[in-house]
């Protein structure tokens, strides 16, 4: 879409960030932030239902998004232009040469937002004239290599490199990678539904919802398959033959099968394969950001974004490139290095262990939230970024000079602190189950009562897509519907709505007459909708968790138990075996309609606080590989020598273990009154819970 207000193409527009003062936005930044898919953004809010516990935390997807993609991109320039100038040789070199690749494989005349085959692979001077106008330096690189490679060659922005006679200059590559390192920092969120995280859950626990409120198999399949179609198809292309035509030139482009290309998607978060359907989108139909200018510089600028889009999905894509780690040992590998490996290590600057949206969501979260966990030096860090190689150079990485170890270690100690006094606080964590829940139980009551009123509405806010029948036929459409009106505000306009019908005498009585469980679903669906509209606790409670279970059996049996005999029961009962919380759920759901005539429900979460998963000595006495080299966080020593950041760390070597420390799982119980002193709803919860501990309690100690 033309962008407005720009003086001129190379004029950046400064936006205003609590996190990092000043982001500046180029004009391709301008084009994808001001489209109405990325403004959308401002309604879907980062931490789902946090506020509950912290009221101030309501900051969106929108503010981070600008942060990942400002952090990312100069996290980039910093570490090539701290880079020895043999490995930023040979970085530039790989670089150019798929760039030159790209433009042979992207079309002259129509903007499709594909790459078709072409064999045309002359250079076009029209991308270094569009280049010129638009981001020519706005990377800021500058070649000035850490300490211990001082007296080095620099690396200026007009060298040329290129292994064939085609030569690009350094400059028109950096900065080229640069914009789209921003571009993939902008849309890695574009995809997420309303209240983030917690829709996804929803969607993944869809068939058990089904199945736990009577749906036949067939059901439960078919939206299963749903979800299935929606991860695995992610071009956004409604037709066919574009999205076979999308994998196979991308696997050409990118020298995999077009299965690797697919496989894309299971690697990768249901937003995330909603972001890249959503950006081919934009790219196909709405990209053309110098529209609003004379007509000589339009078409430059034109095929130059095309490039500049082309080749952020080719980053976005780059997984289907790396080895996984069955095929390497210690780093080395066990087939051919793939030549375009350097992708998979700039992917890493937005998705990886140490990258520009893990540092922006642990500081911007705990501000927003009024909480002092987020404090670390994250300038430190990008400042002291380093583009590192392996002992042959043919692996490329975005390690750290040494400098930067102790703003690394409290990244990592914020990002824990974060997760385990933030995300997961006991009144946000439960909020945030009863959002997934009564999300998978509005899909599941469309799914079961398809020609019902409360369907009707799903499907009307966008939710679902449904023939003239009633058979649904897709969940979450991307490629068409209202795209842009699926966000945190409609939902909870959706939610008042199902709840004031819900609420309505003559609608009780049409579902009632339904005989069909139609309305005691919906009644279920009102008490989460009163605990996530209004914060009403009343209607949950927490039966038993891990560090309680100890009580729980004592009042089972009663009588004292051994302490290891709880821990073997916990693990047996509660992280692992989804199907014991399955069987006391059907059985208080249909305990509760018997004896009460509304249902109460019975749901299983667990919680742990991310940690970095360092793999400590092995029987060698030298330290485990846990990640390919690309993956890997590197600390480059005052004489050059890489080291995992593990080995240099002993602090974060010890983190490895608080995962299961921390780790908790917990069953709640939702009705109609779960508080007052004598609930009838809670009395049946608790004594059929007590029976299946019994039960299981007796099972795993037999013979002990």
């Amino acid at each position: 879409m033309p962008t407005v207000g720009l003086s001129k193409p190379s004029a950046s527009t400064p936006i205003a960030d609590a996190v990092h003062g000043t982001i500046d936005l180029t004009i391709f930044d301008r084009e994808l932030v001001d489209h109405r898919y990325f403004q959308r953004l401002h309604f879907v809010l980062q931490n789902s239902v946090n506020y509950v516990a912290f009221p101030s935390n309501k900051n969106t997807r929108f503010p981070h998004s600008l942060g990942v993609a400002h952090l990312s991109s100069q996290m980039f320039s910093s570490a090539l232009s701290n880079a020895s100038t043999r490995t930023l040789e040979r970085f530039l070199t790989d670089a150019a040469d798929f760039i030159i690749k790209l433009h042979g494989t992207l079309t002259k005349t129509d903007k499709t937002g594909l790459i078709p085959n072409s064999d045309n692979s002359t250079w076009s001077t029209e991308y270094e004239i569009g280049h010129q106008a638009t981001i020519k330096g706005k990377s800021r690189f500058l070649h000035n290599p850490m300490p211990e490679n001082a007296g080095l060659r620099t690396i200026s922005t007009d060298d040329l490199f290129g292994s064939g006679e085609q030569k690009i200059p350094a400059g028109f590559i950096i900065d080229s990678i640069w914009q789209a390192i921003r571009l993939y920092g902008l849309v890695h969120d574009i995809g997420h539904l309303p209240m983030s995280h917690a829709f996804e859950n929803a969607i993944k626990n869809l068939p058990d919802t089904l199945r736990s409120l009577g749906a036949n198999q067939d059901l439960v399949s078919h939206a299963r398959d749903l979800s299935i179609k929606r991860r695995d198809d992610f071009t956004g292309l409604e037709d066919g033959g574009q999205s076979k035509d999308y994998f196979r030139n991308f696997a050409t482009l990118l020298d995999v099968s077009e299965e690797a290309v697919q496989s894309v998607s299971k690697s990768k978060d249901l937003h995330e394969t909603r972001g890249i359907s959503l950006y081919n989108i934009f790219i196909s139909r709405y990209s053309e950001p110098a529209a609003n200018f004379n007509q000589a510089e339009q078409q430059q600028i034109n095929k130059y974004g095309l490039l500049l889009h082309h080749l952020s999905l080719s980053i976005i894509l780059s997984s289907s490139i790396s080895p996984d780690e069955s095929e390497r040992a210690h780093g080395e590998a066990k087939k051919p290095l793939h030549k375009h490996s350097f992708l998979f290590a700039v992917r890493q600057l937005v998705d990886g262990e140490v990258d520009g949206d893990r540092i922006d969501y642990t500081i911007r979260d705990s501000l927003e939230a009024g909480l002092k966990t987020g404090l670390f030096d994250c300038e430190k860090i990008s400042k002291f970024s380093l583009l590192v190689s392996n002992d042959d150079e043919s692996l490329f990485s975005f390690g750290f000079f040494h400098r930067a170890t102790d703003s690394l270690e409290q990244f990592f100690e914020s990002r824990y602190q974060s997760y385990k006094y933030q995300i997961f606080n006991r009144t946000s964590f439960r909020s945030n189950k009863c959002v997934e829940e009564l999300i998978s139980s509005l899909l599941a009551f469309a799914f079961i009562y398809p020609e019902t009123e409360l369907a009707d509405a799903i499907e009307r806010y966008g939710y679902i897509k449904r023939d003239p029948d009633g058979n649904i036929l897709d969940l979450i459409p991307a490629a068409s519907g209202p795209v842009e009106k699926i966000d945190d505000a409609t939902l909870r306009s959706l939610l008042f709505e199902l709840k004031e019908y819900t609420s309505k005498k003559e609608a009780e009585e049409l579902l009632k007459s339904r005989e069909d469980g139609s309305f005691e679903a919906s009644q279920l669906i009102r008490y989460l909708a009163d605990i996530v509209l209004f914060r009403d606790f009343s209607k949950i409670v927490t039966l038993f968790k891990d560090n309680s279970l100890k009580k729980v059996v004592e009042k089972s049996i009663k009588t004292d138990v051994d302490t290891n005999r709880i821990k073997k029961l916990a693990v047996h009962l509660l992280r692992y075996s989804e199907e014991t919380v399955h069987e006391l759920r059907k059985r208080v759901w249909s305990k509760s309609l018997n004896e009460l005539g509304h249902p109460v429900v019975i749901f299983w979460a667990t919680s742990g606080a991310k940690v970095y998963n360092a793999k400590l000595k092995g029987s060698n006495g030298k330290y485990e590989m846990n990640r390919t080299f690309e993956e890997e966080t590197w600390i480059v020593s005052a004489e050059g020598d890489n080291s995992r950041v593990a080995a240099v760390s002993p602090a974060l070597q010890s983190m490895a273990g608080r995962e299961r420390d921390d780790r908790l799982s917990f069953v709640f119980a939702v009705g109609r009154d779960m508080k007052s002193q004598n609930s009838k709803e809670r009395s049946i919860a608790e004594n059929e819970a007590k029976d299946i501990i019994r039960k299981k309690y007796e099972e795993t100690t037999k013979g002990k």
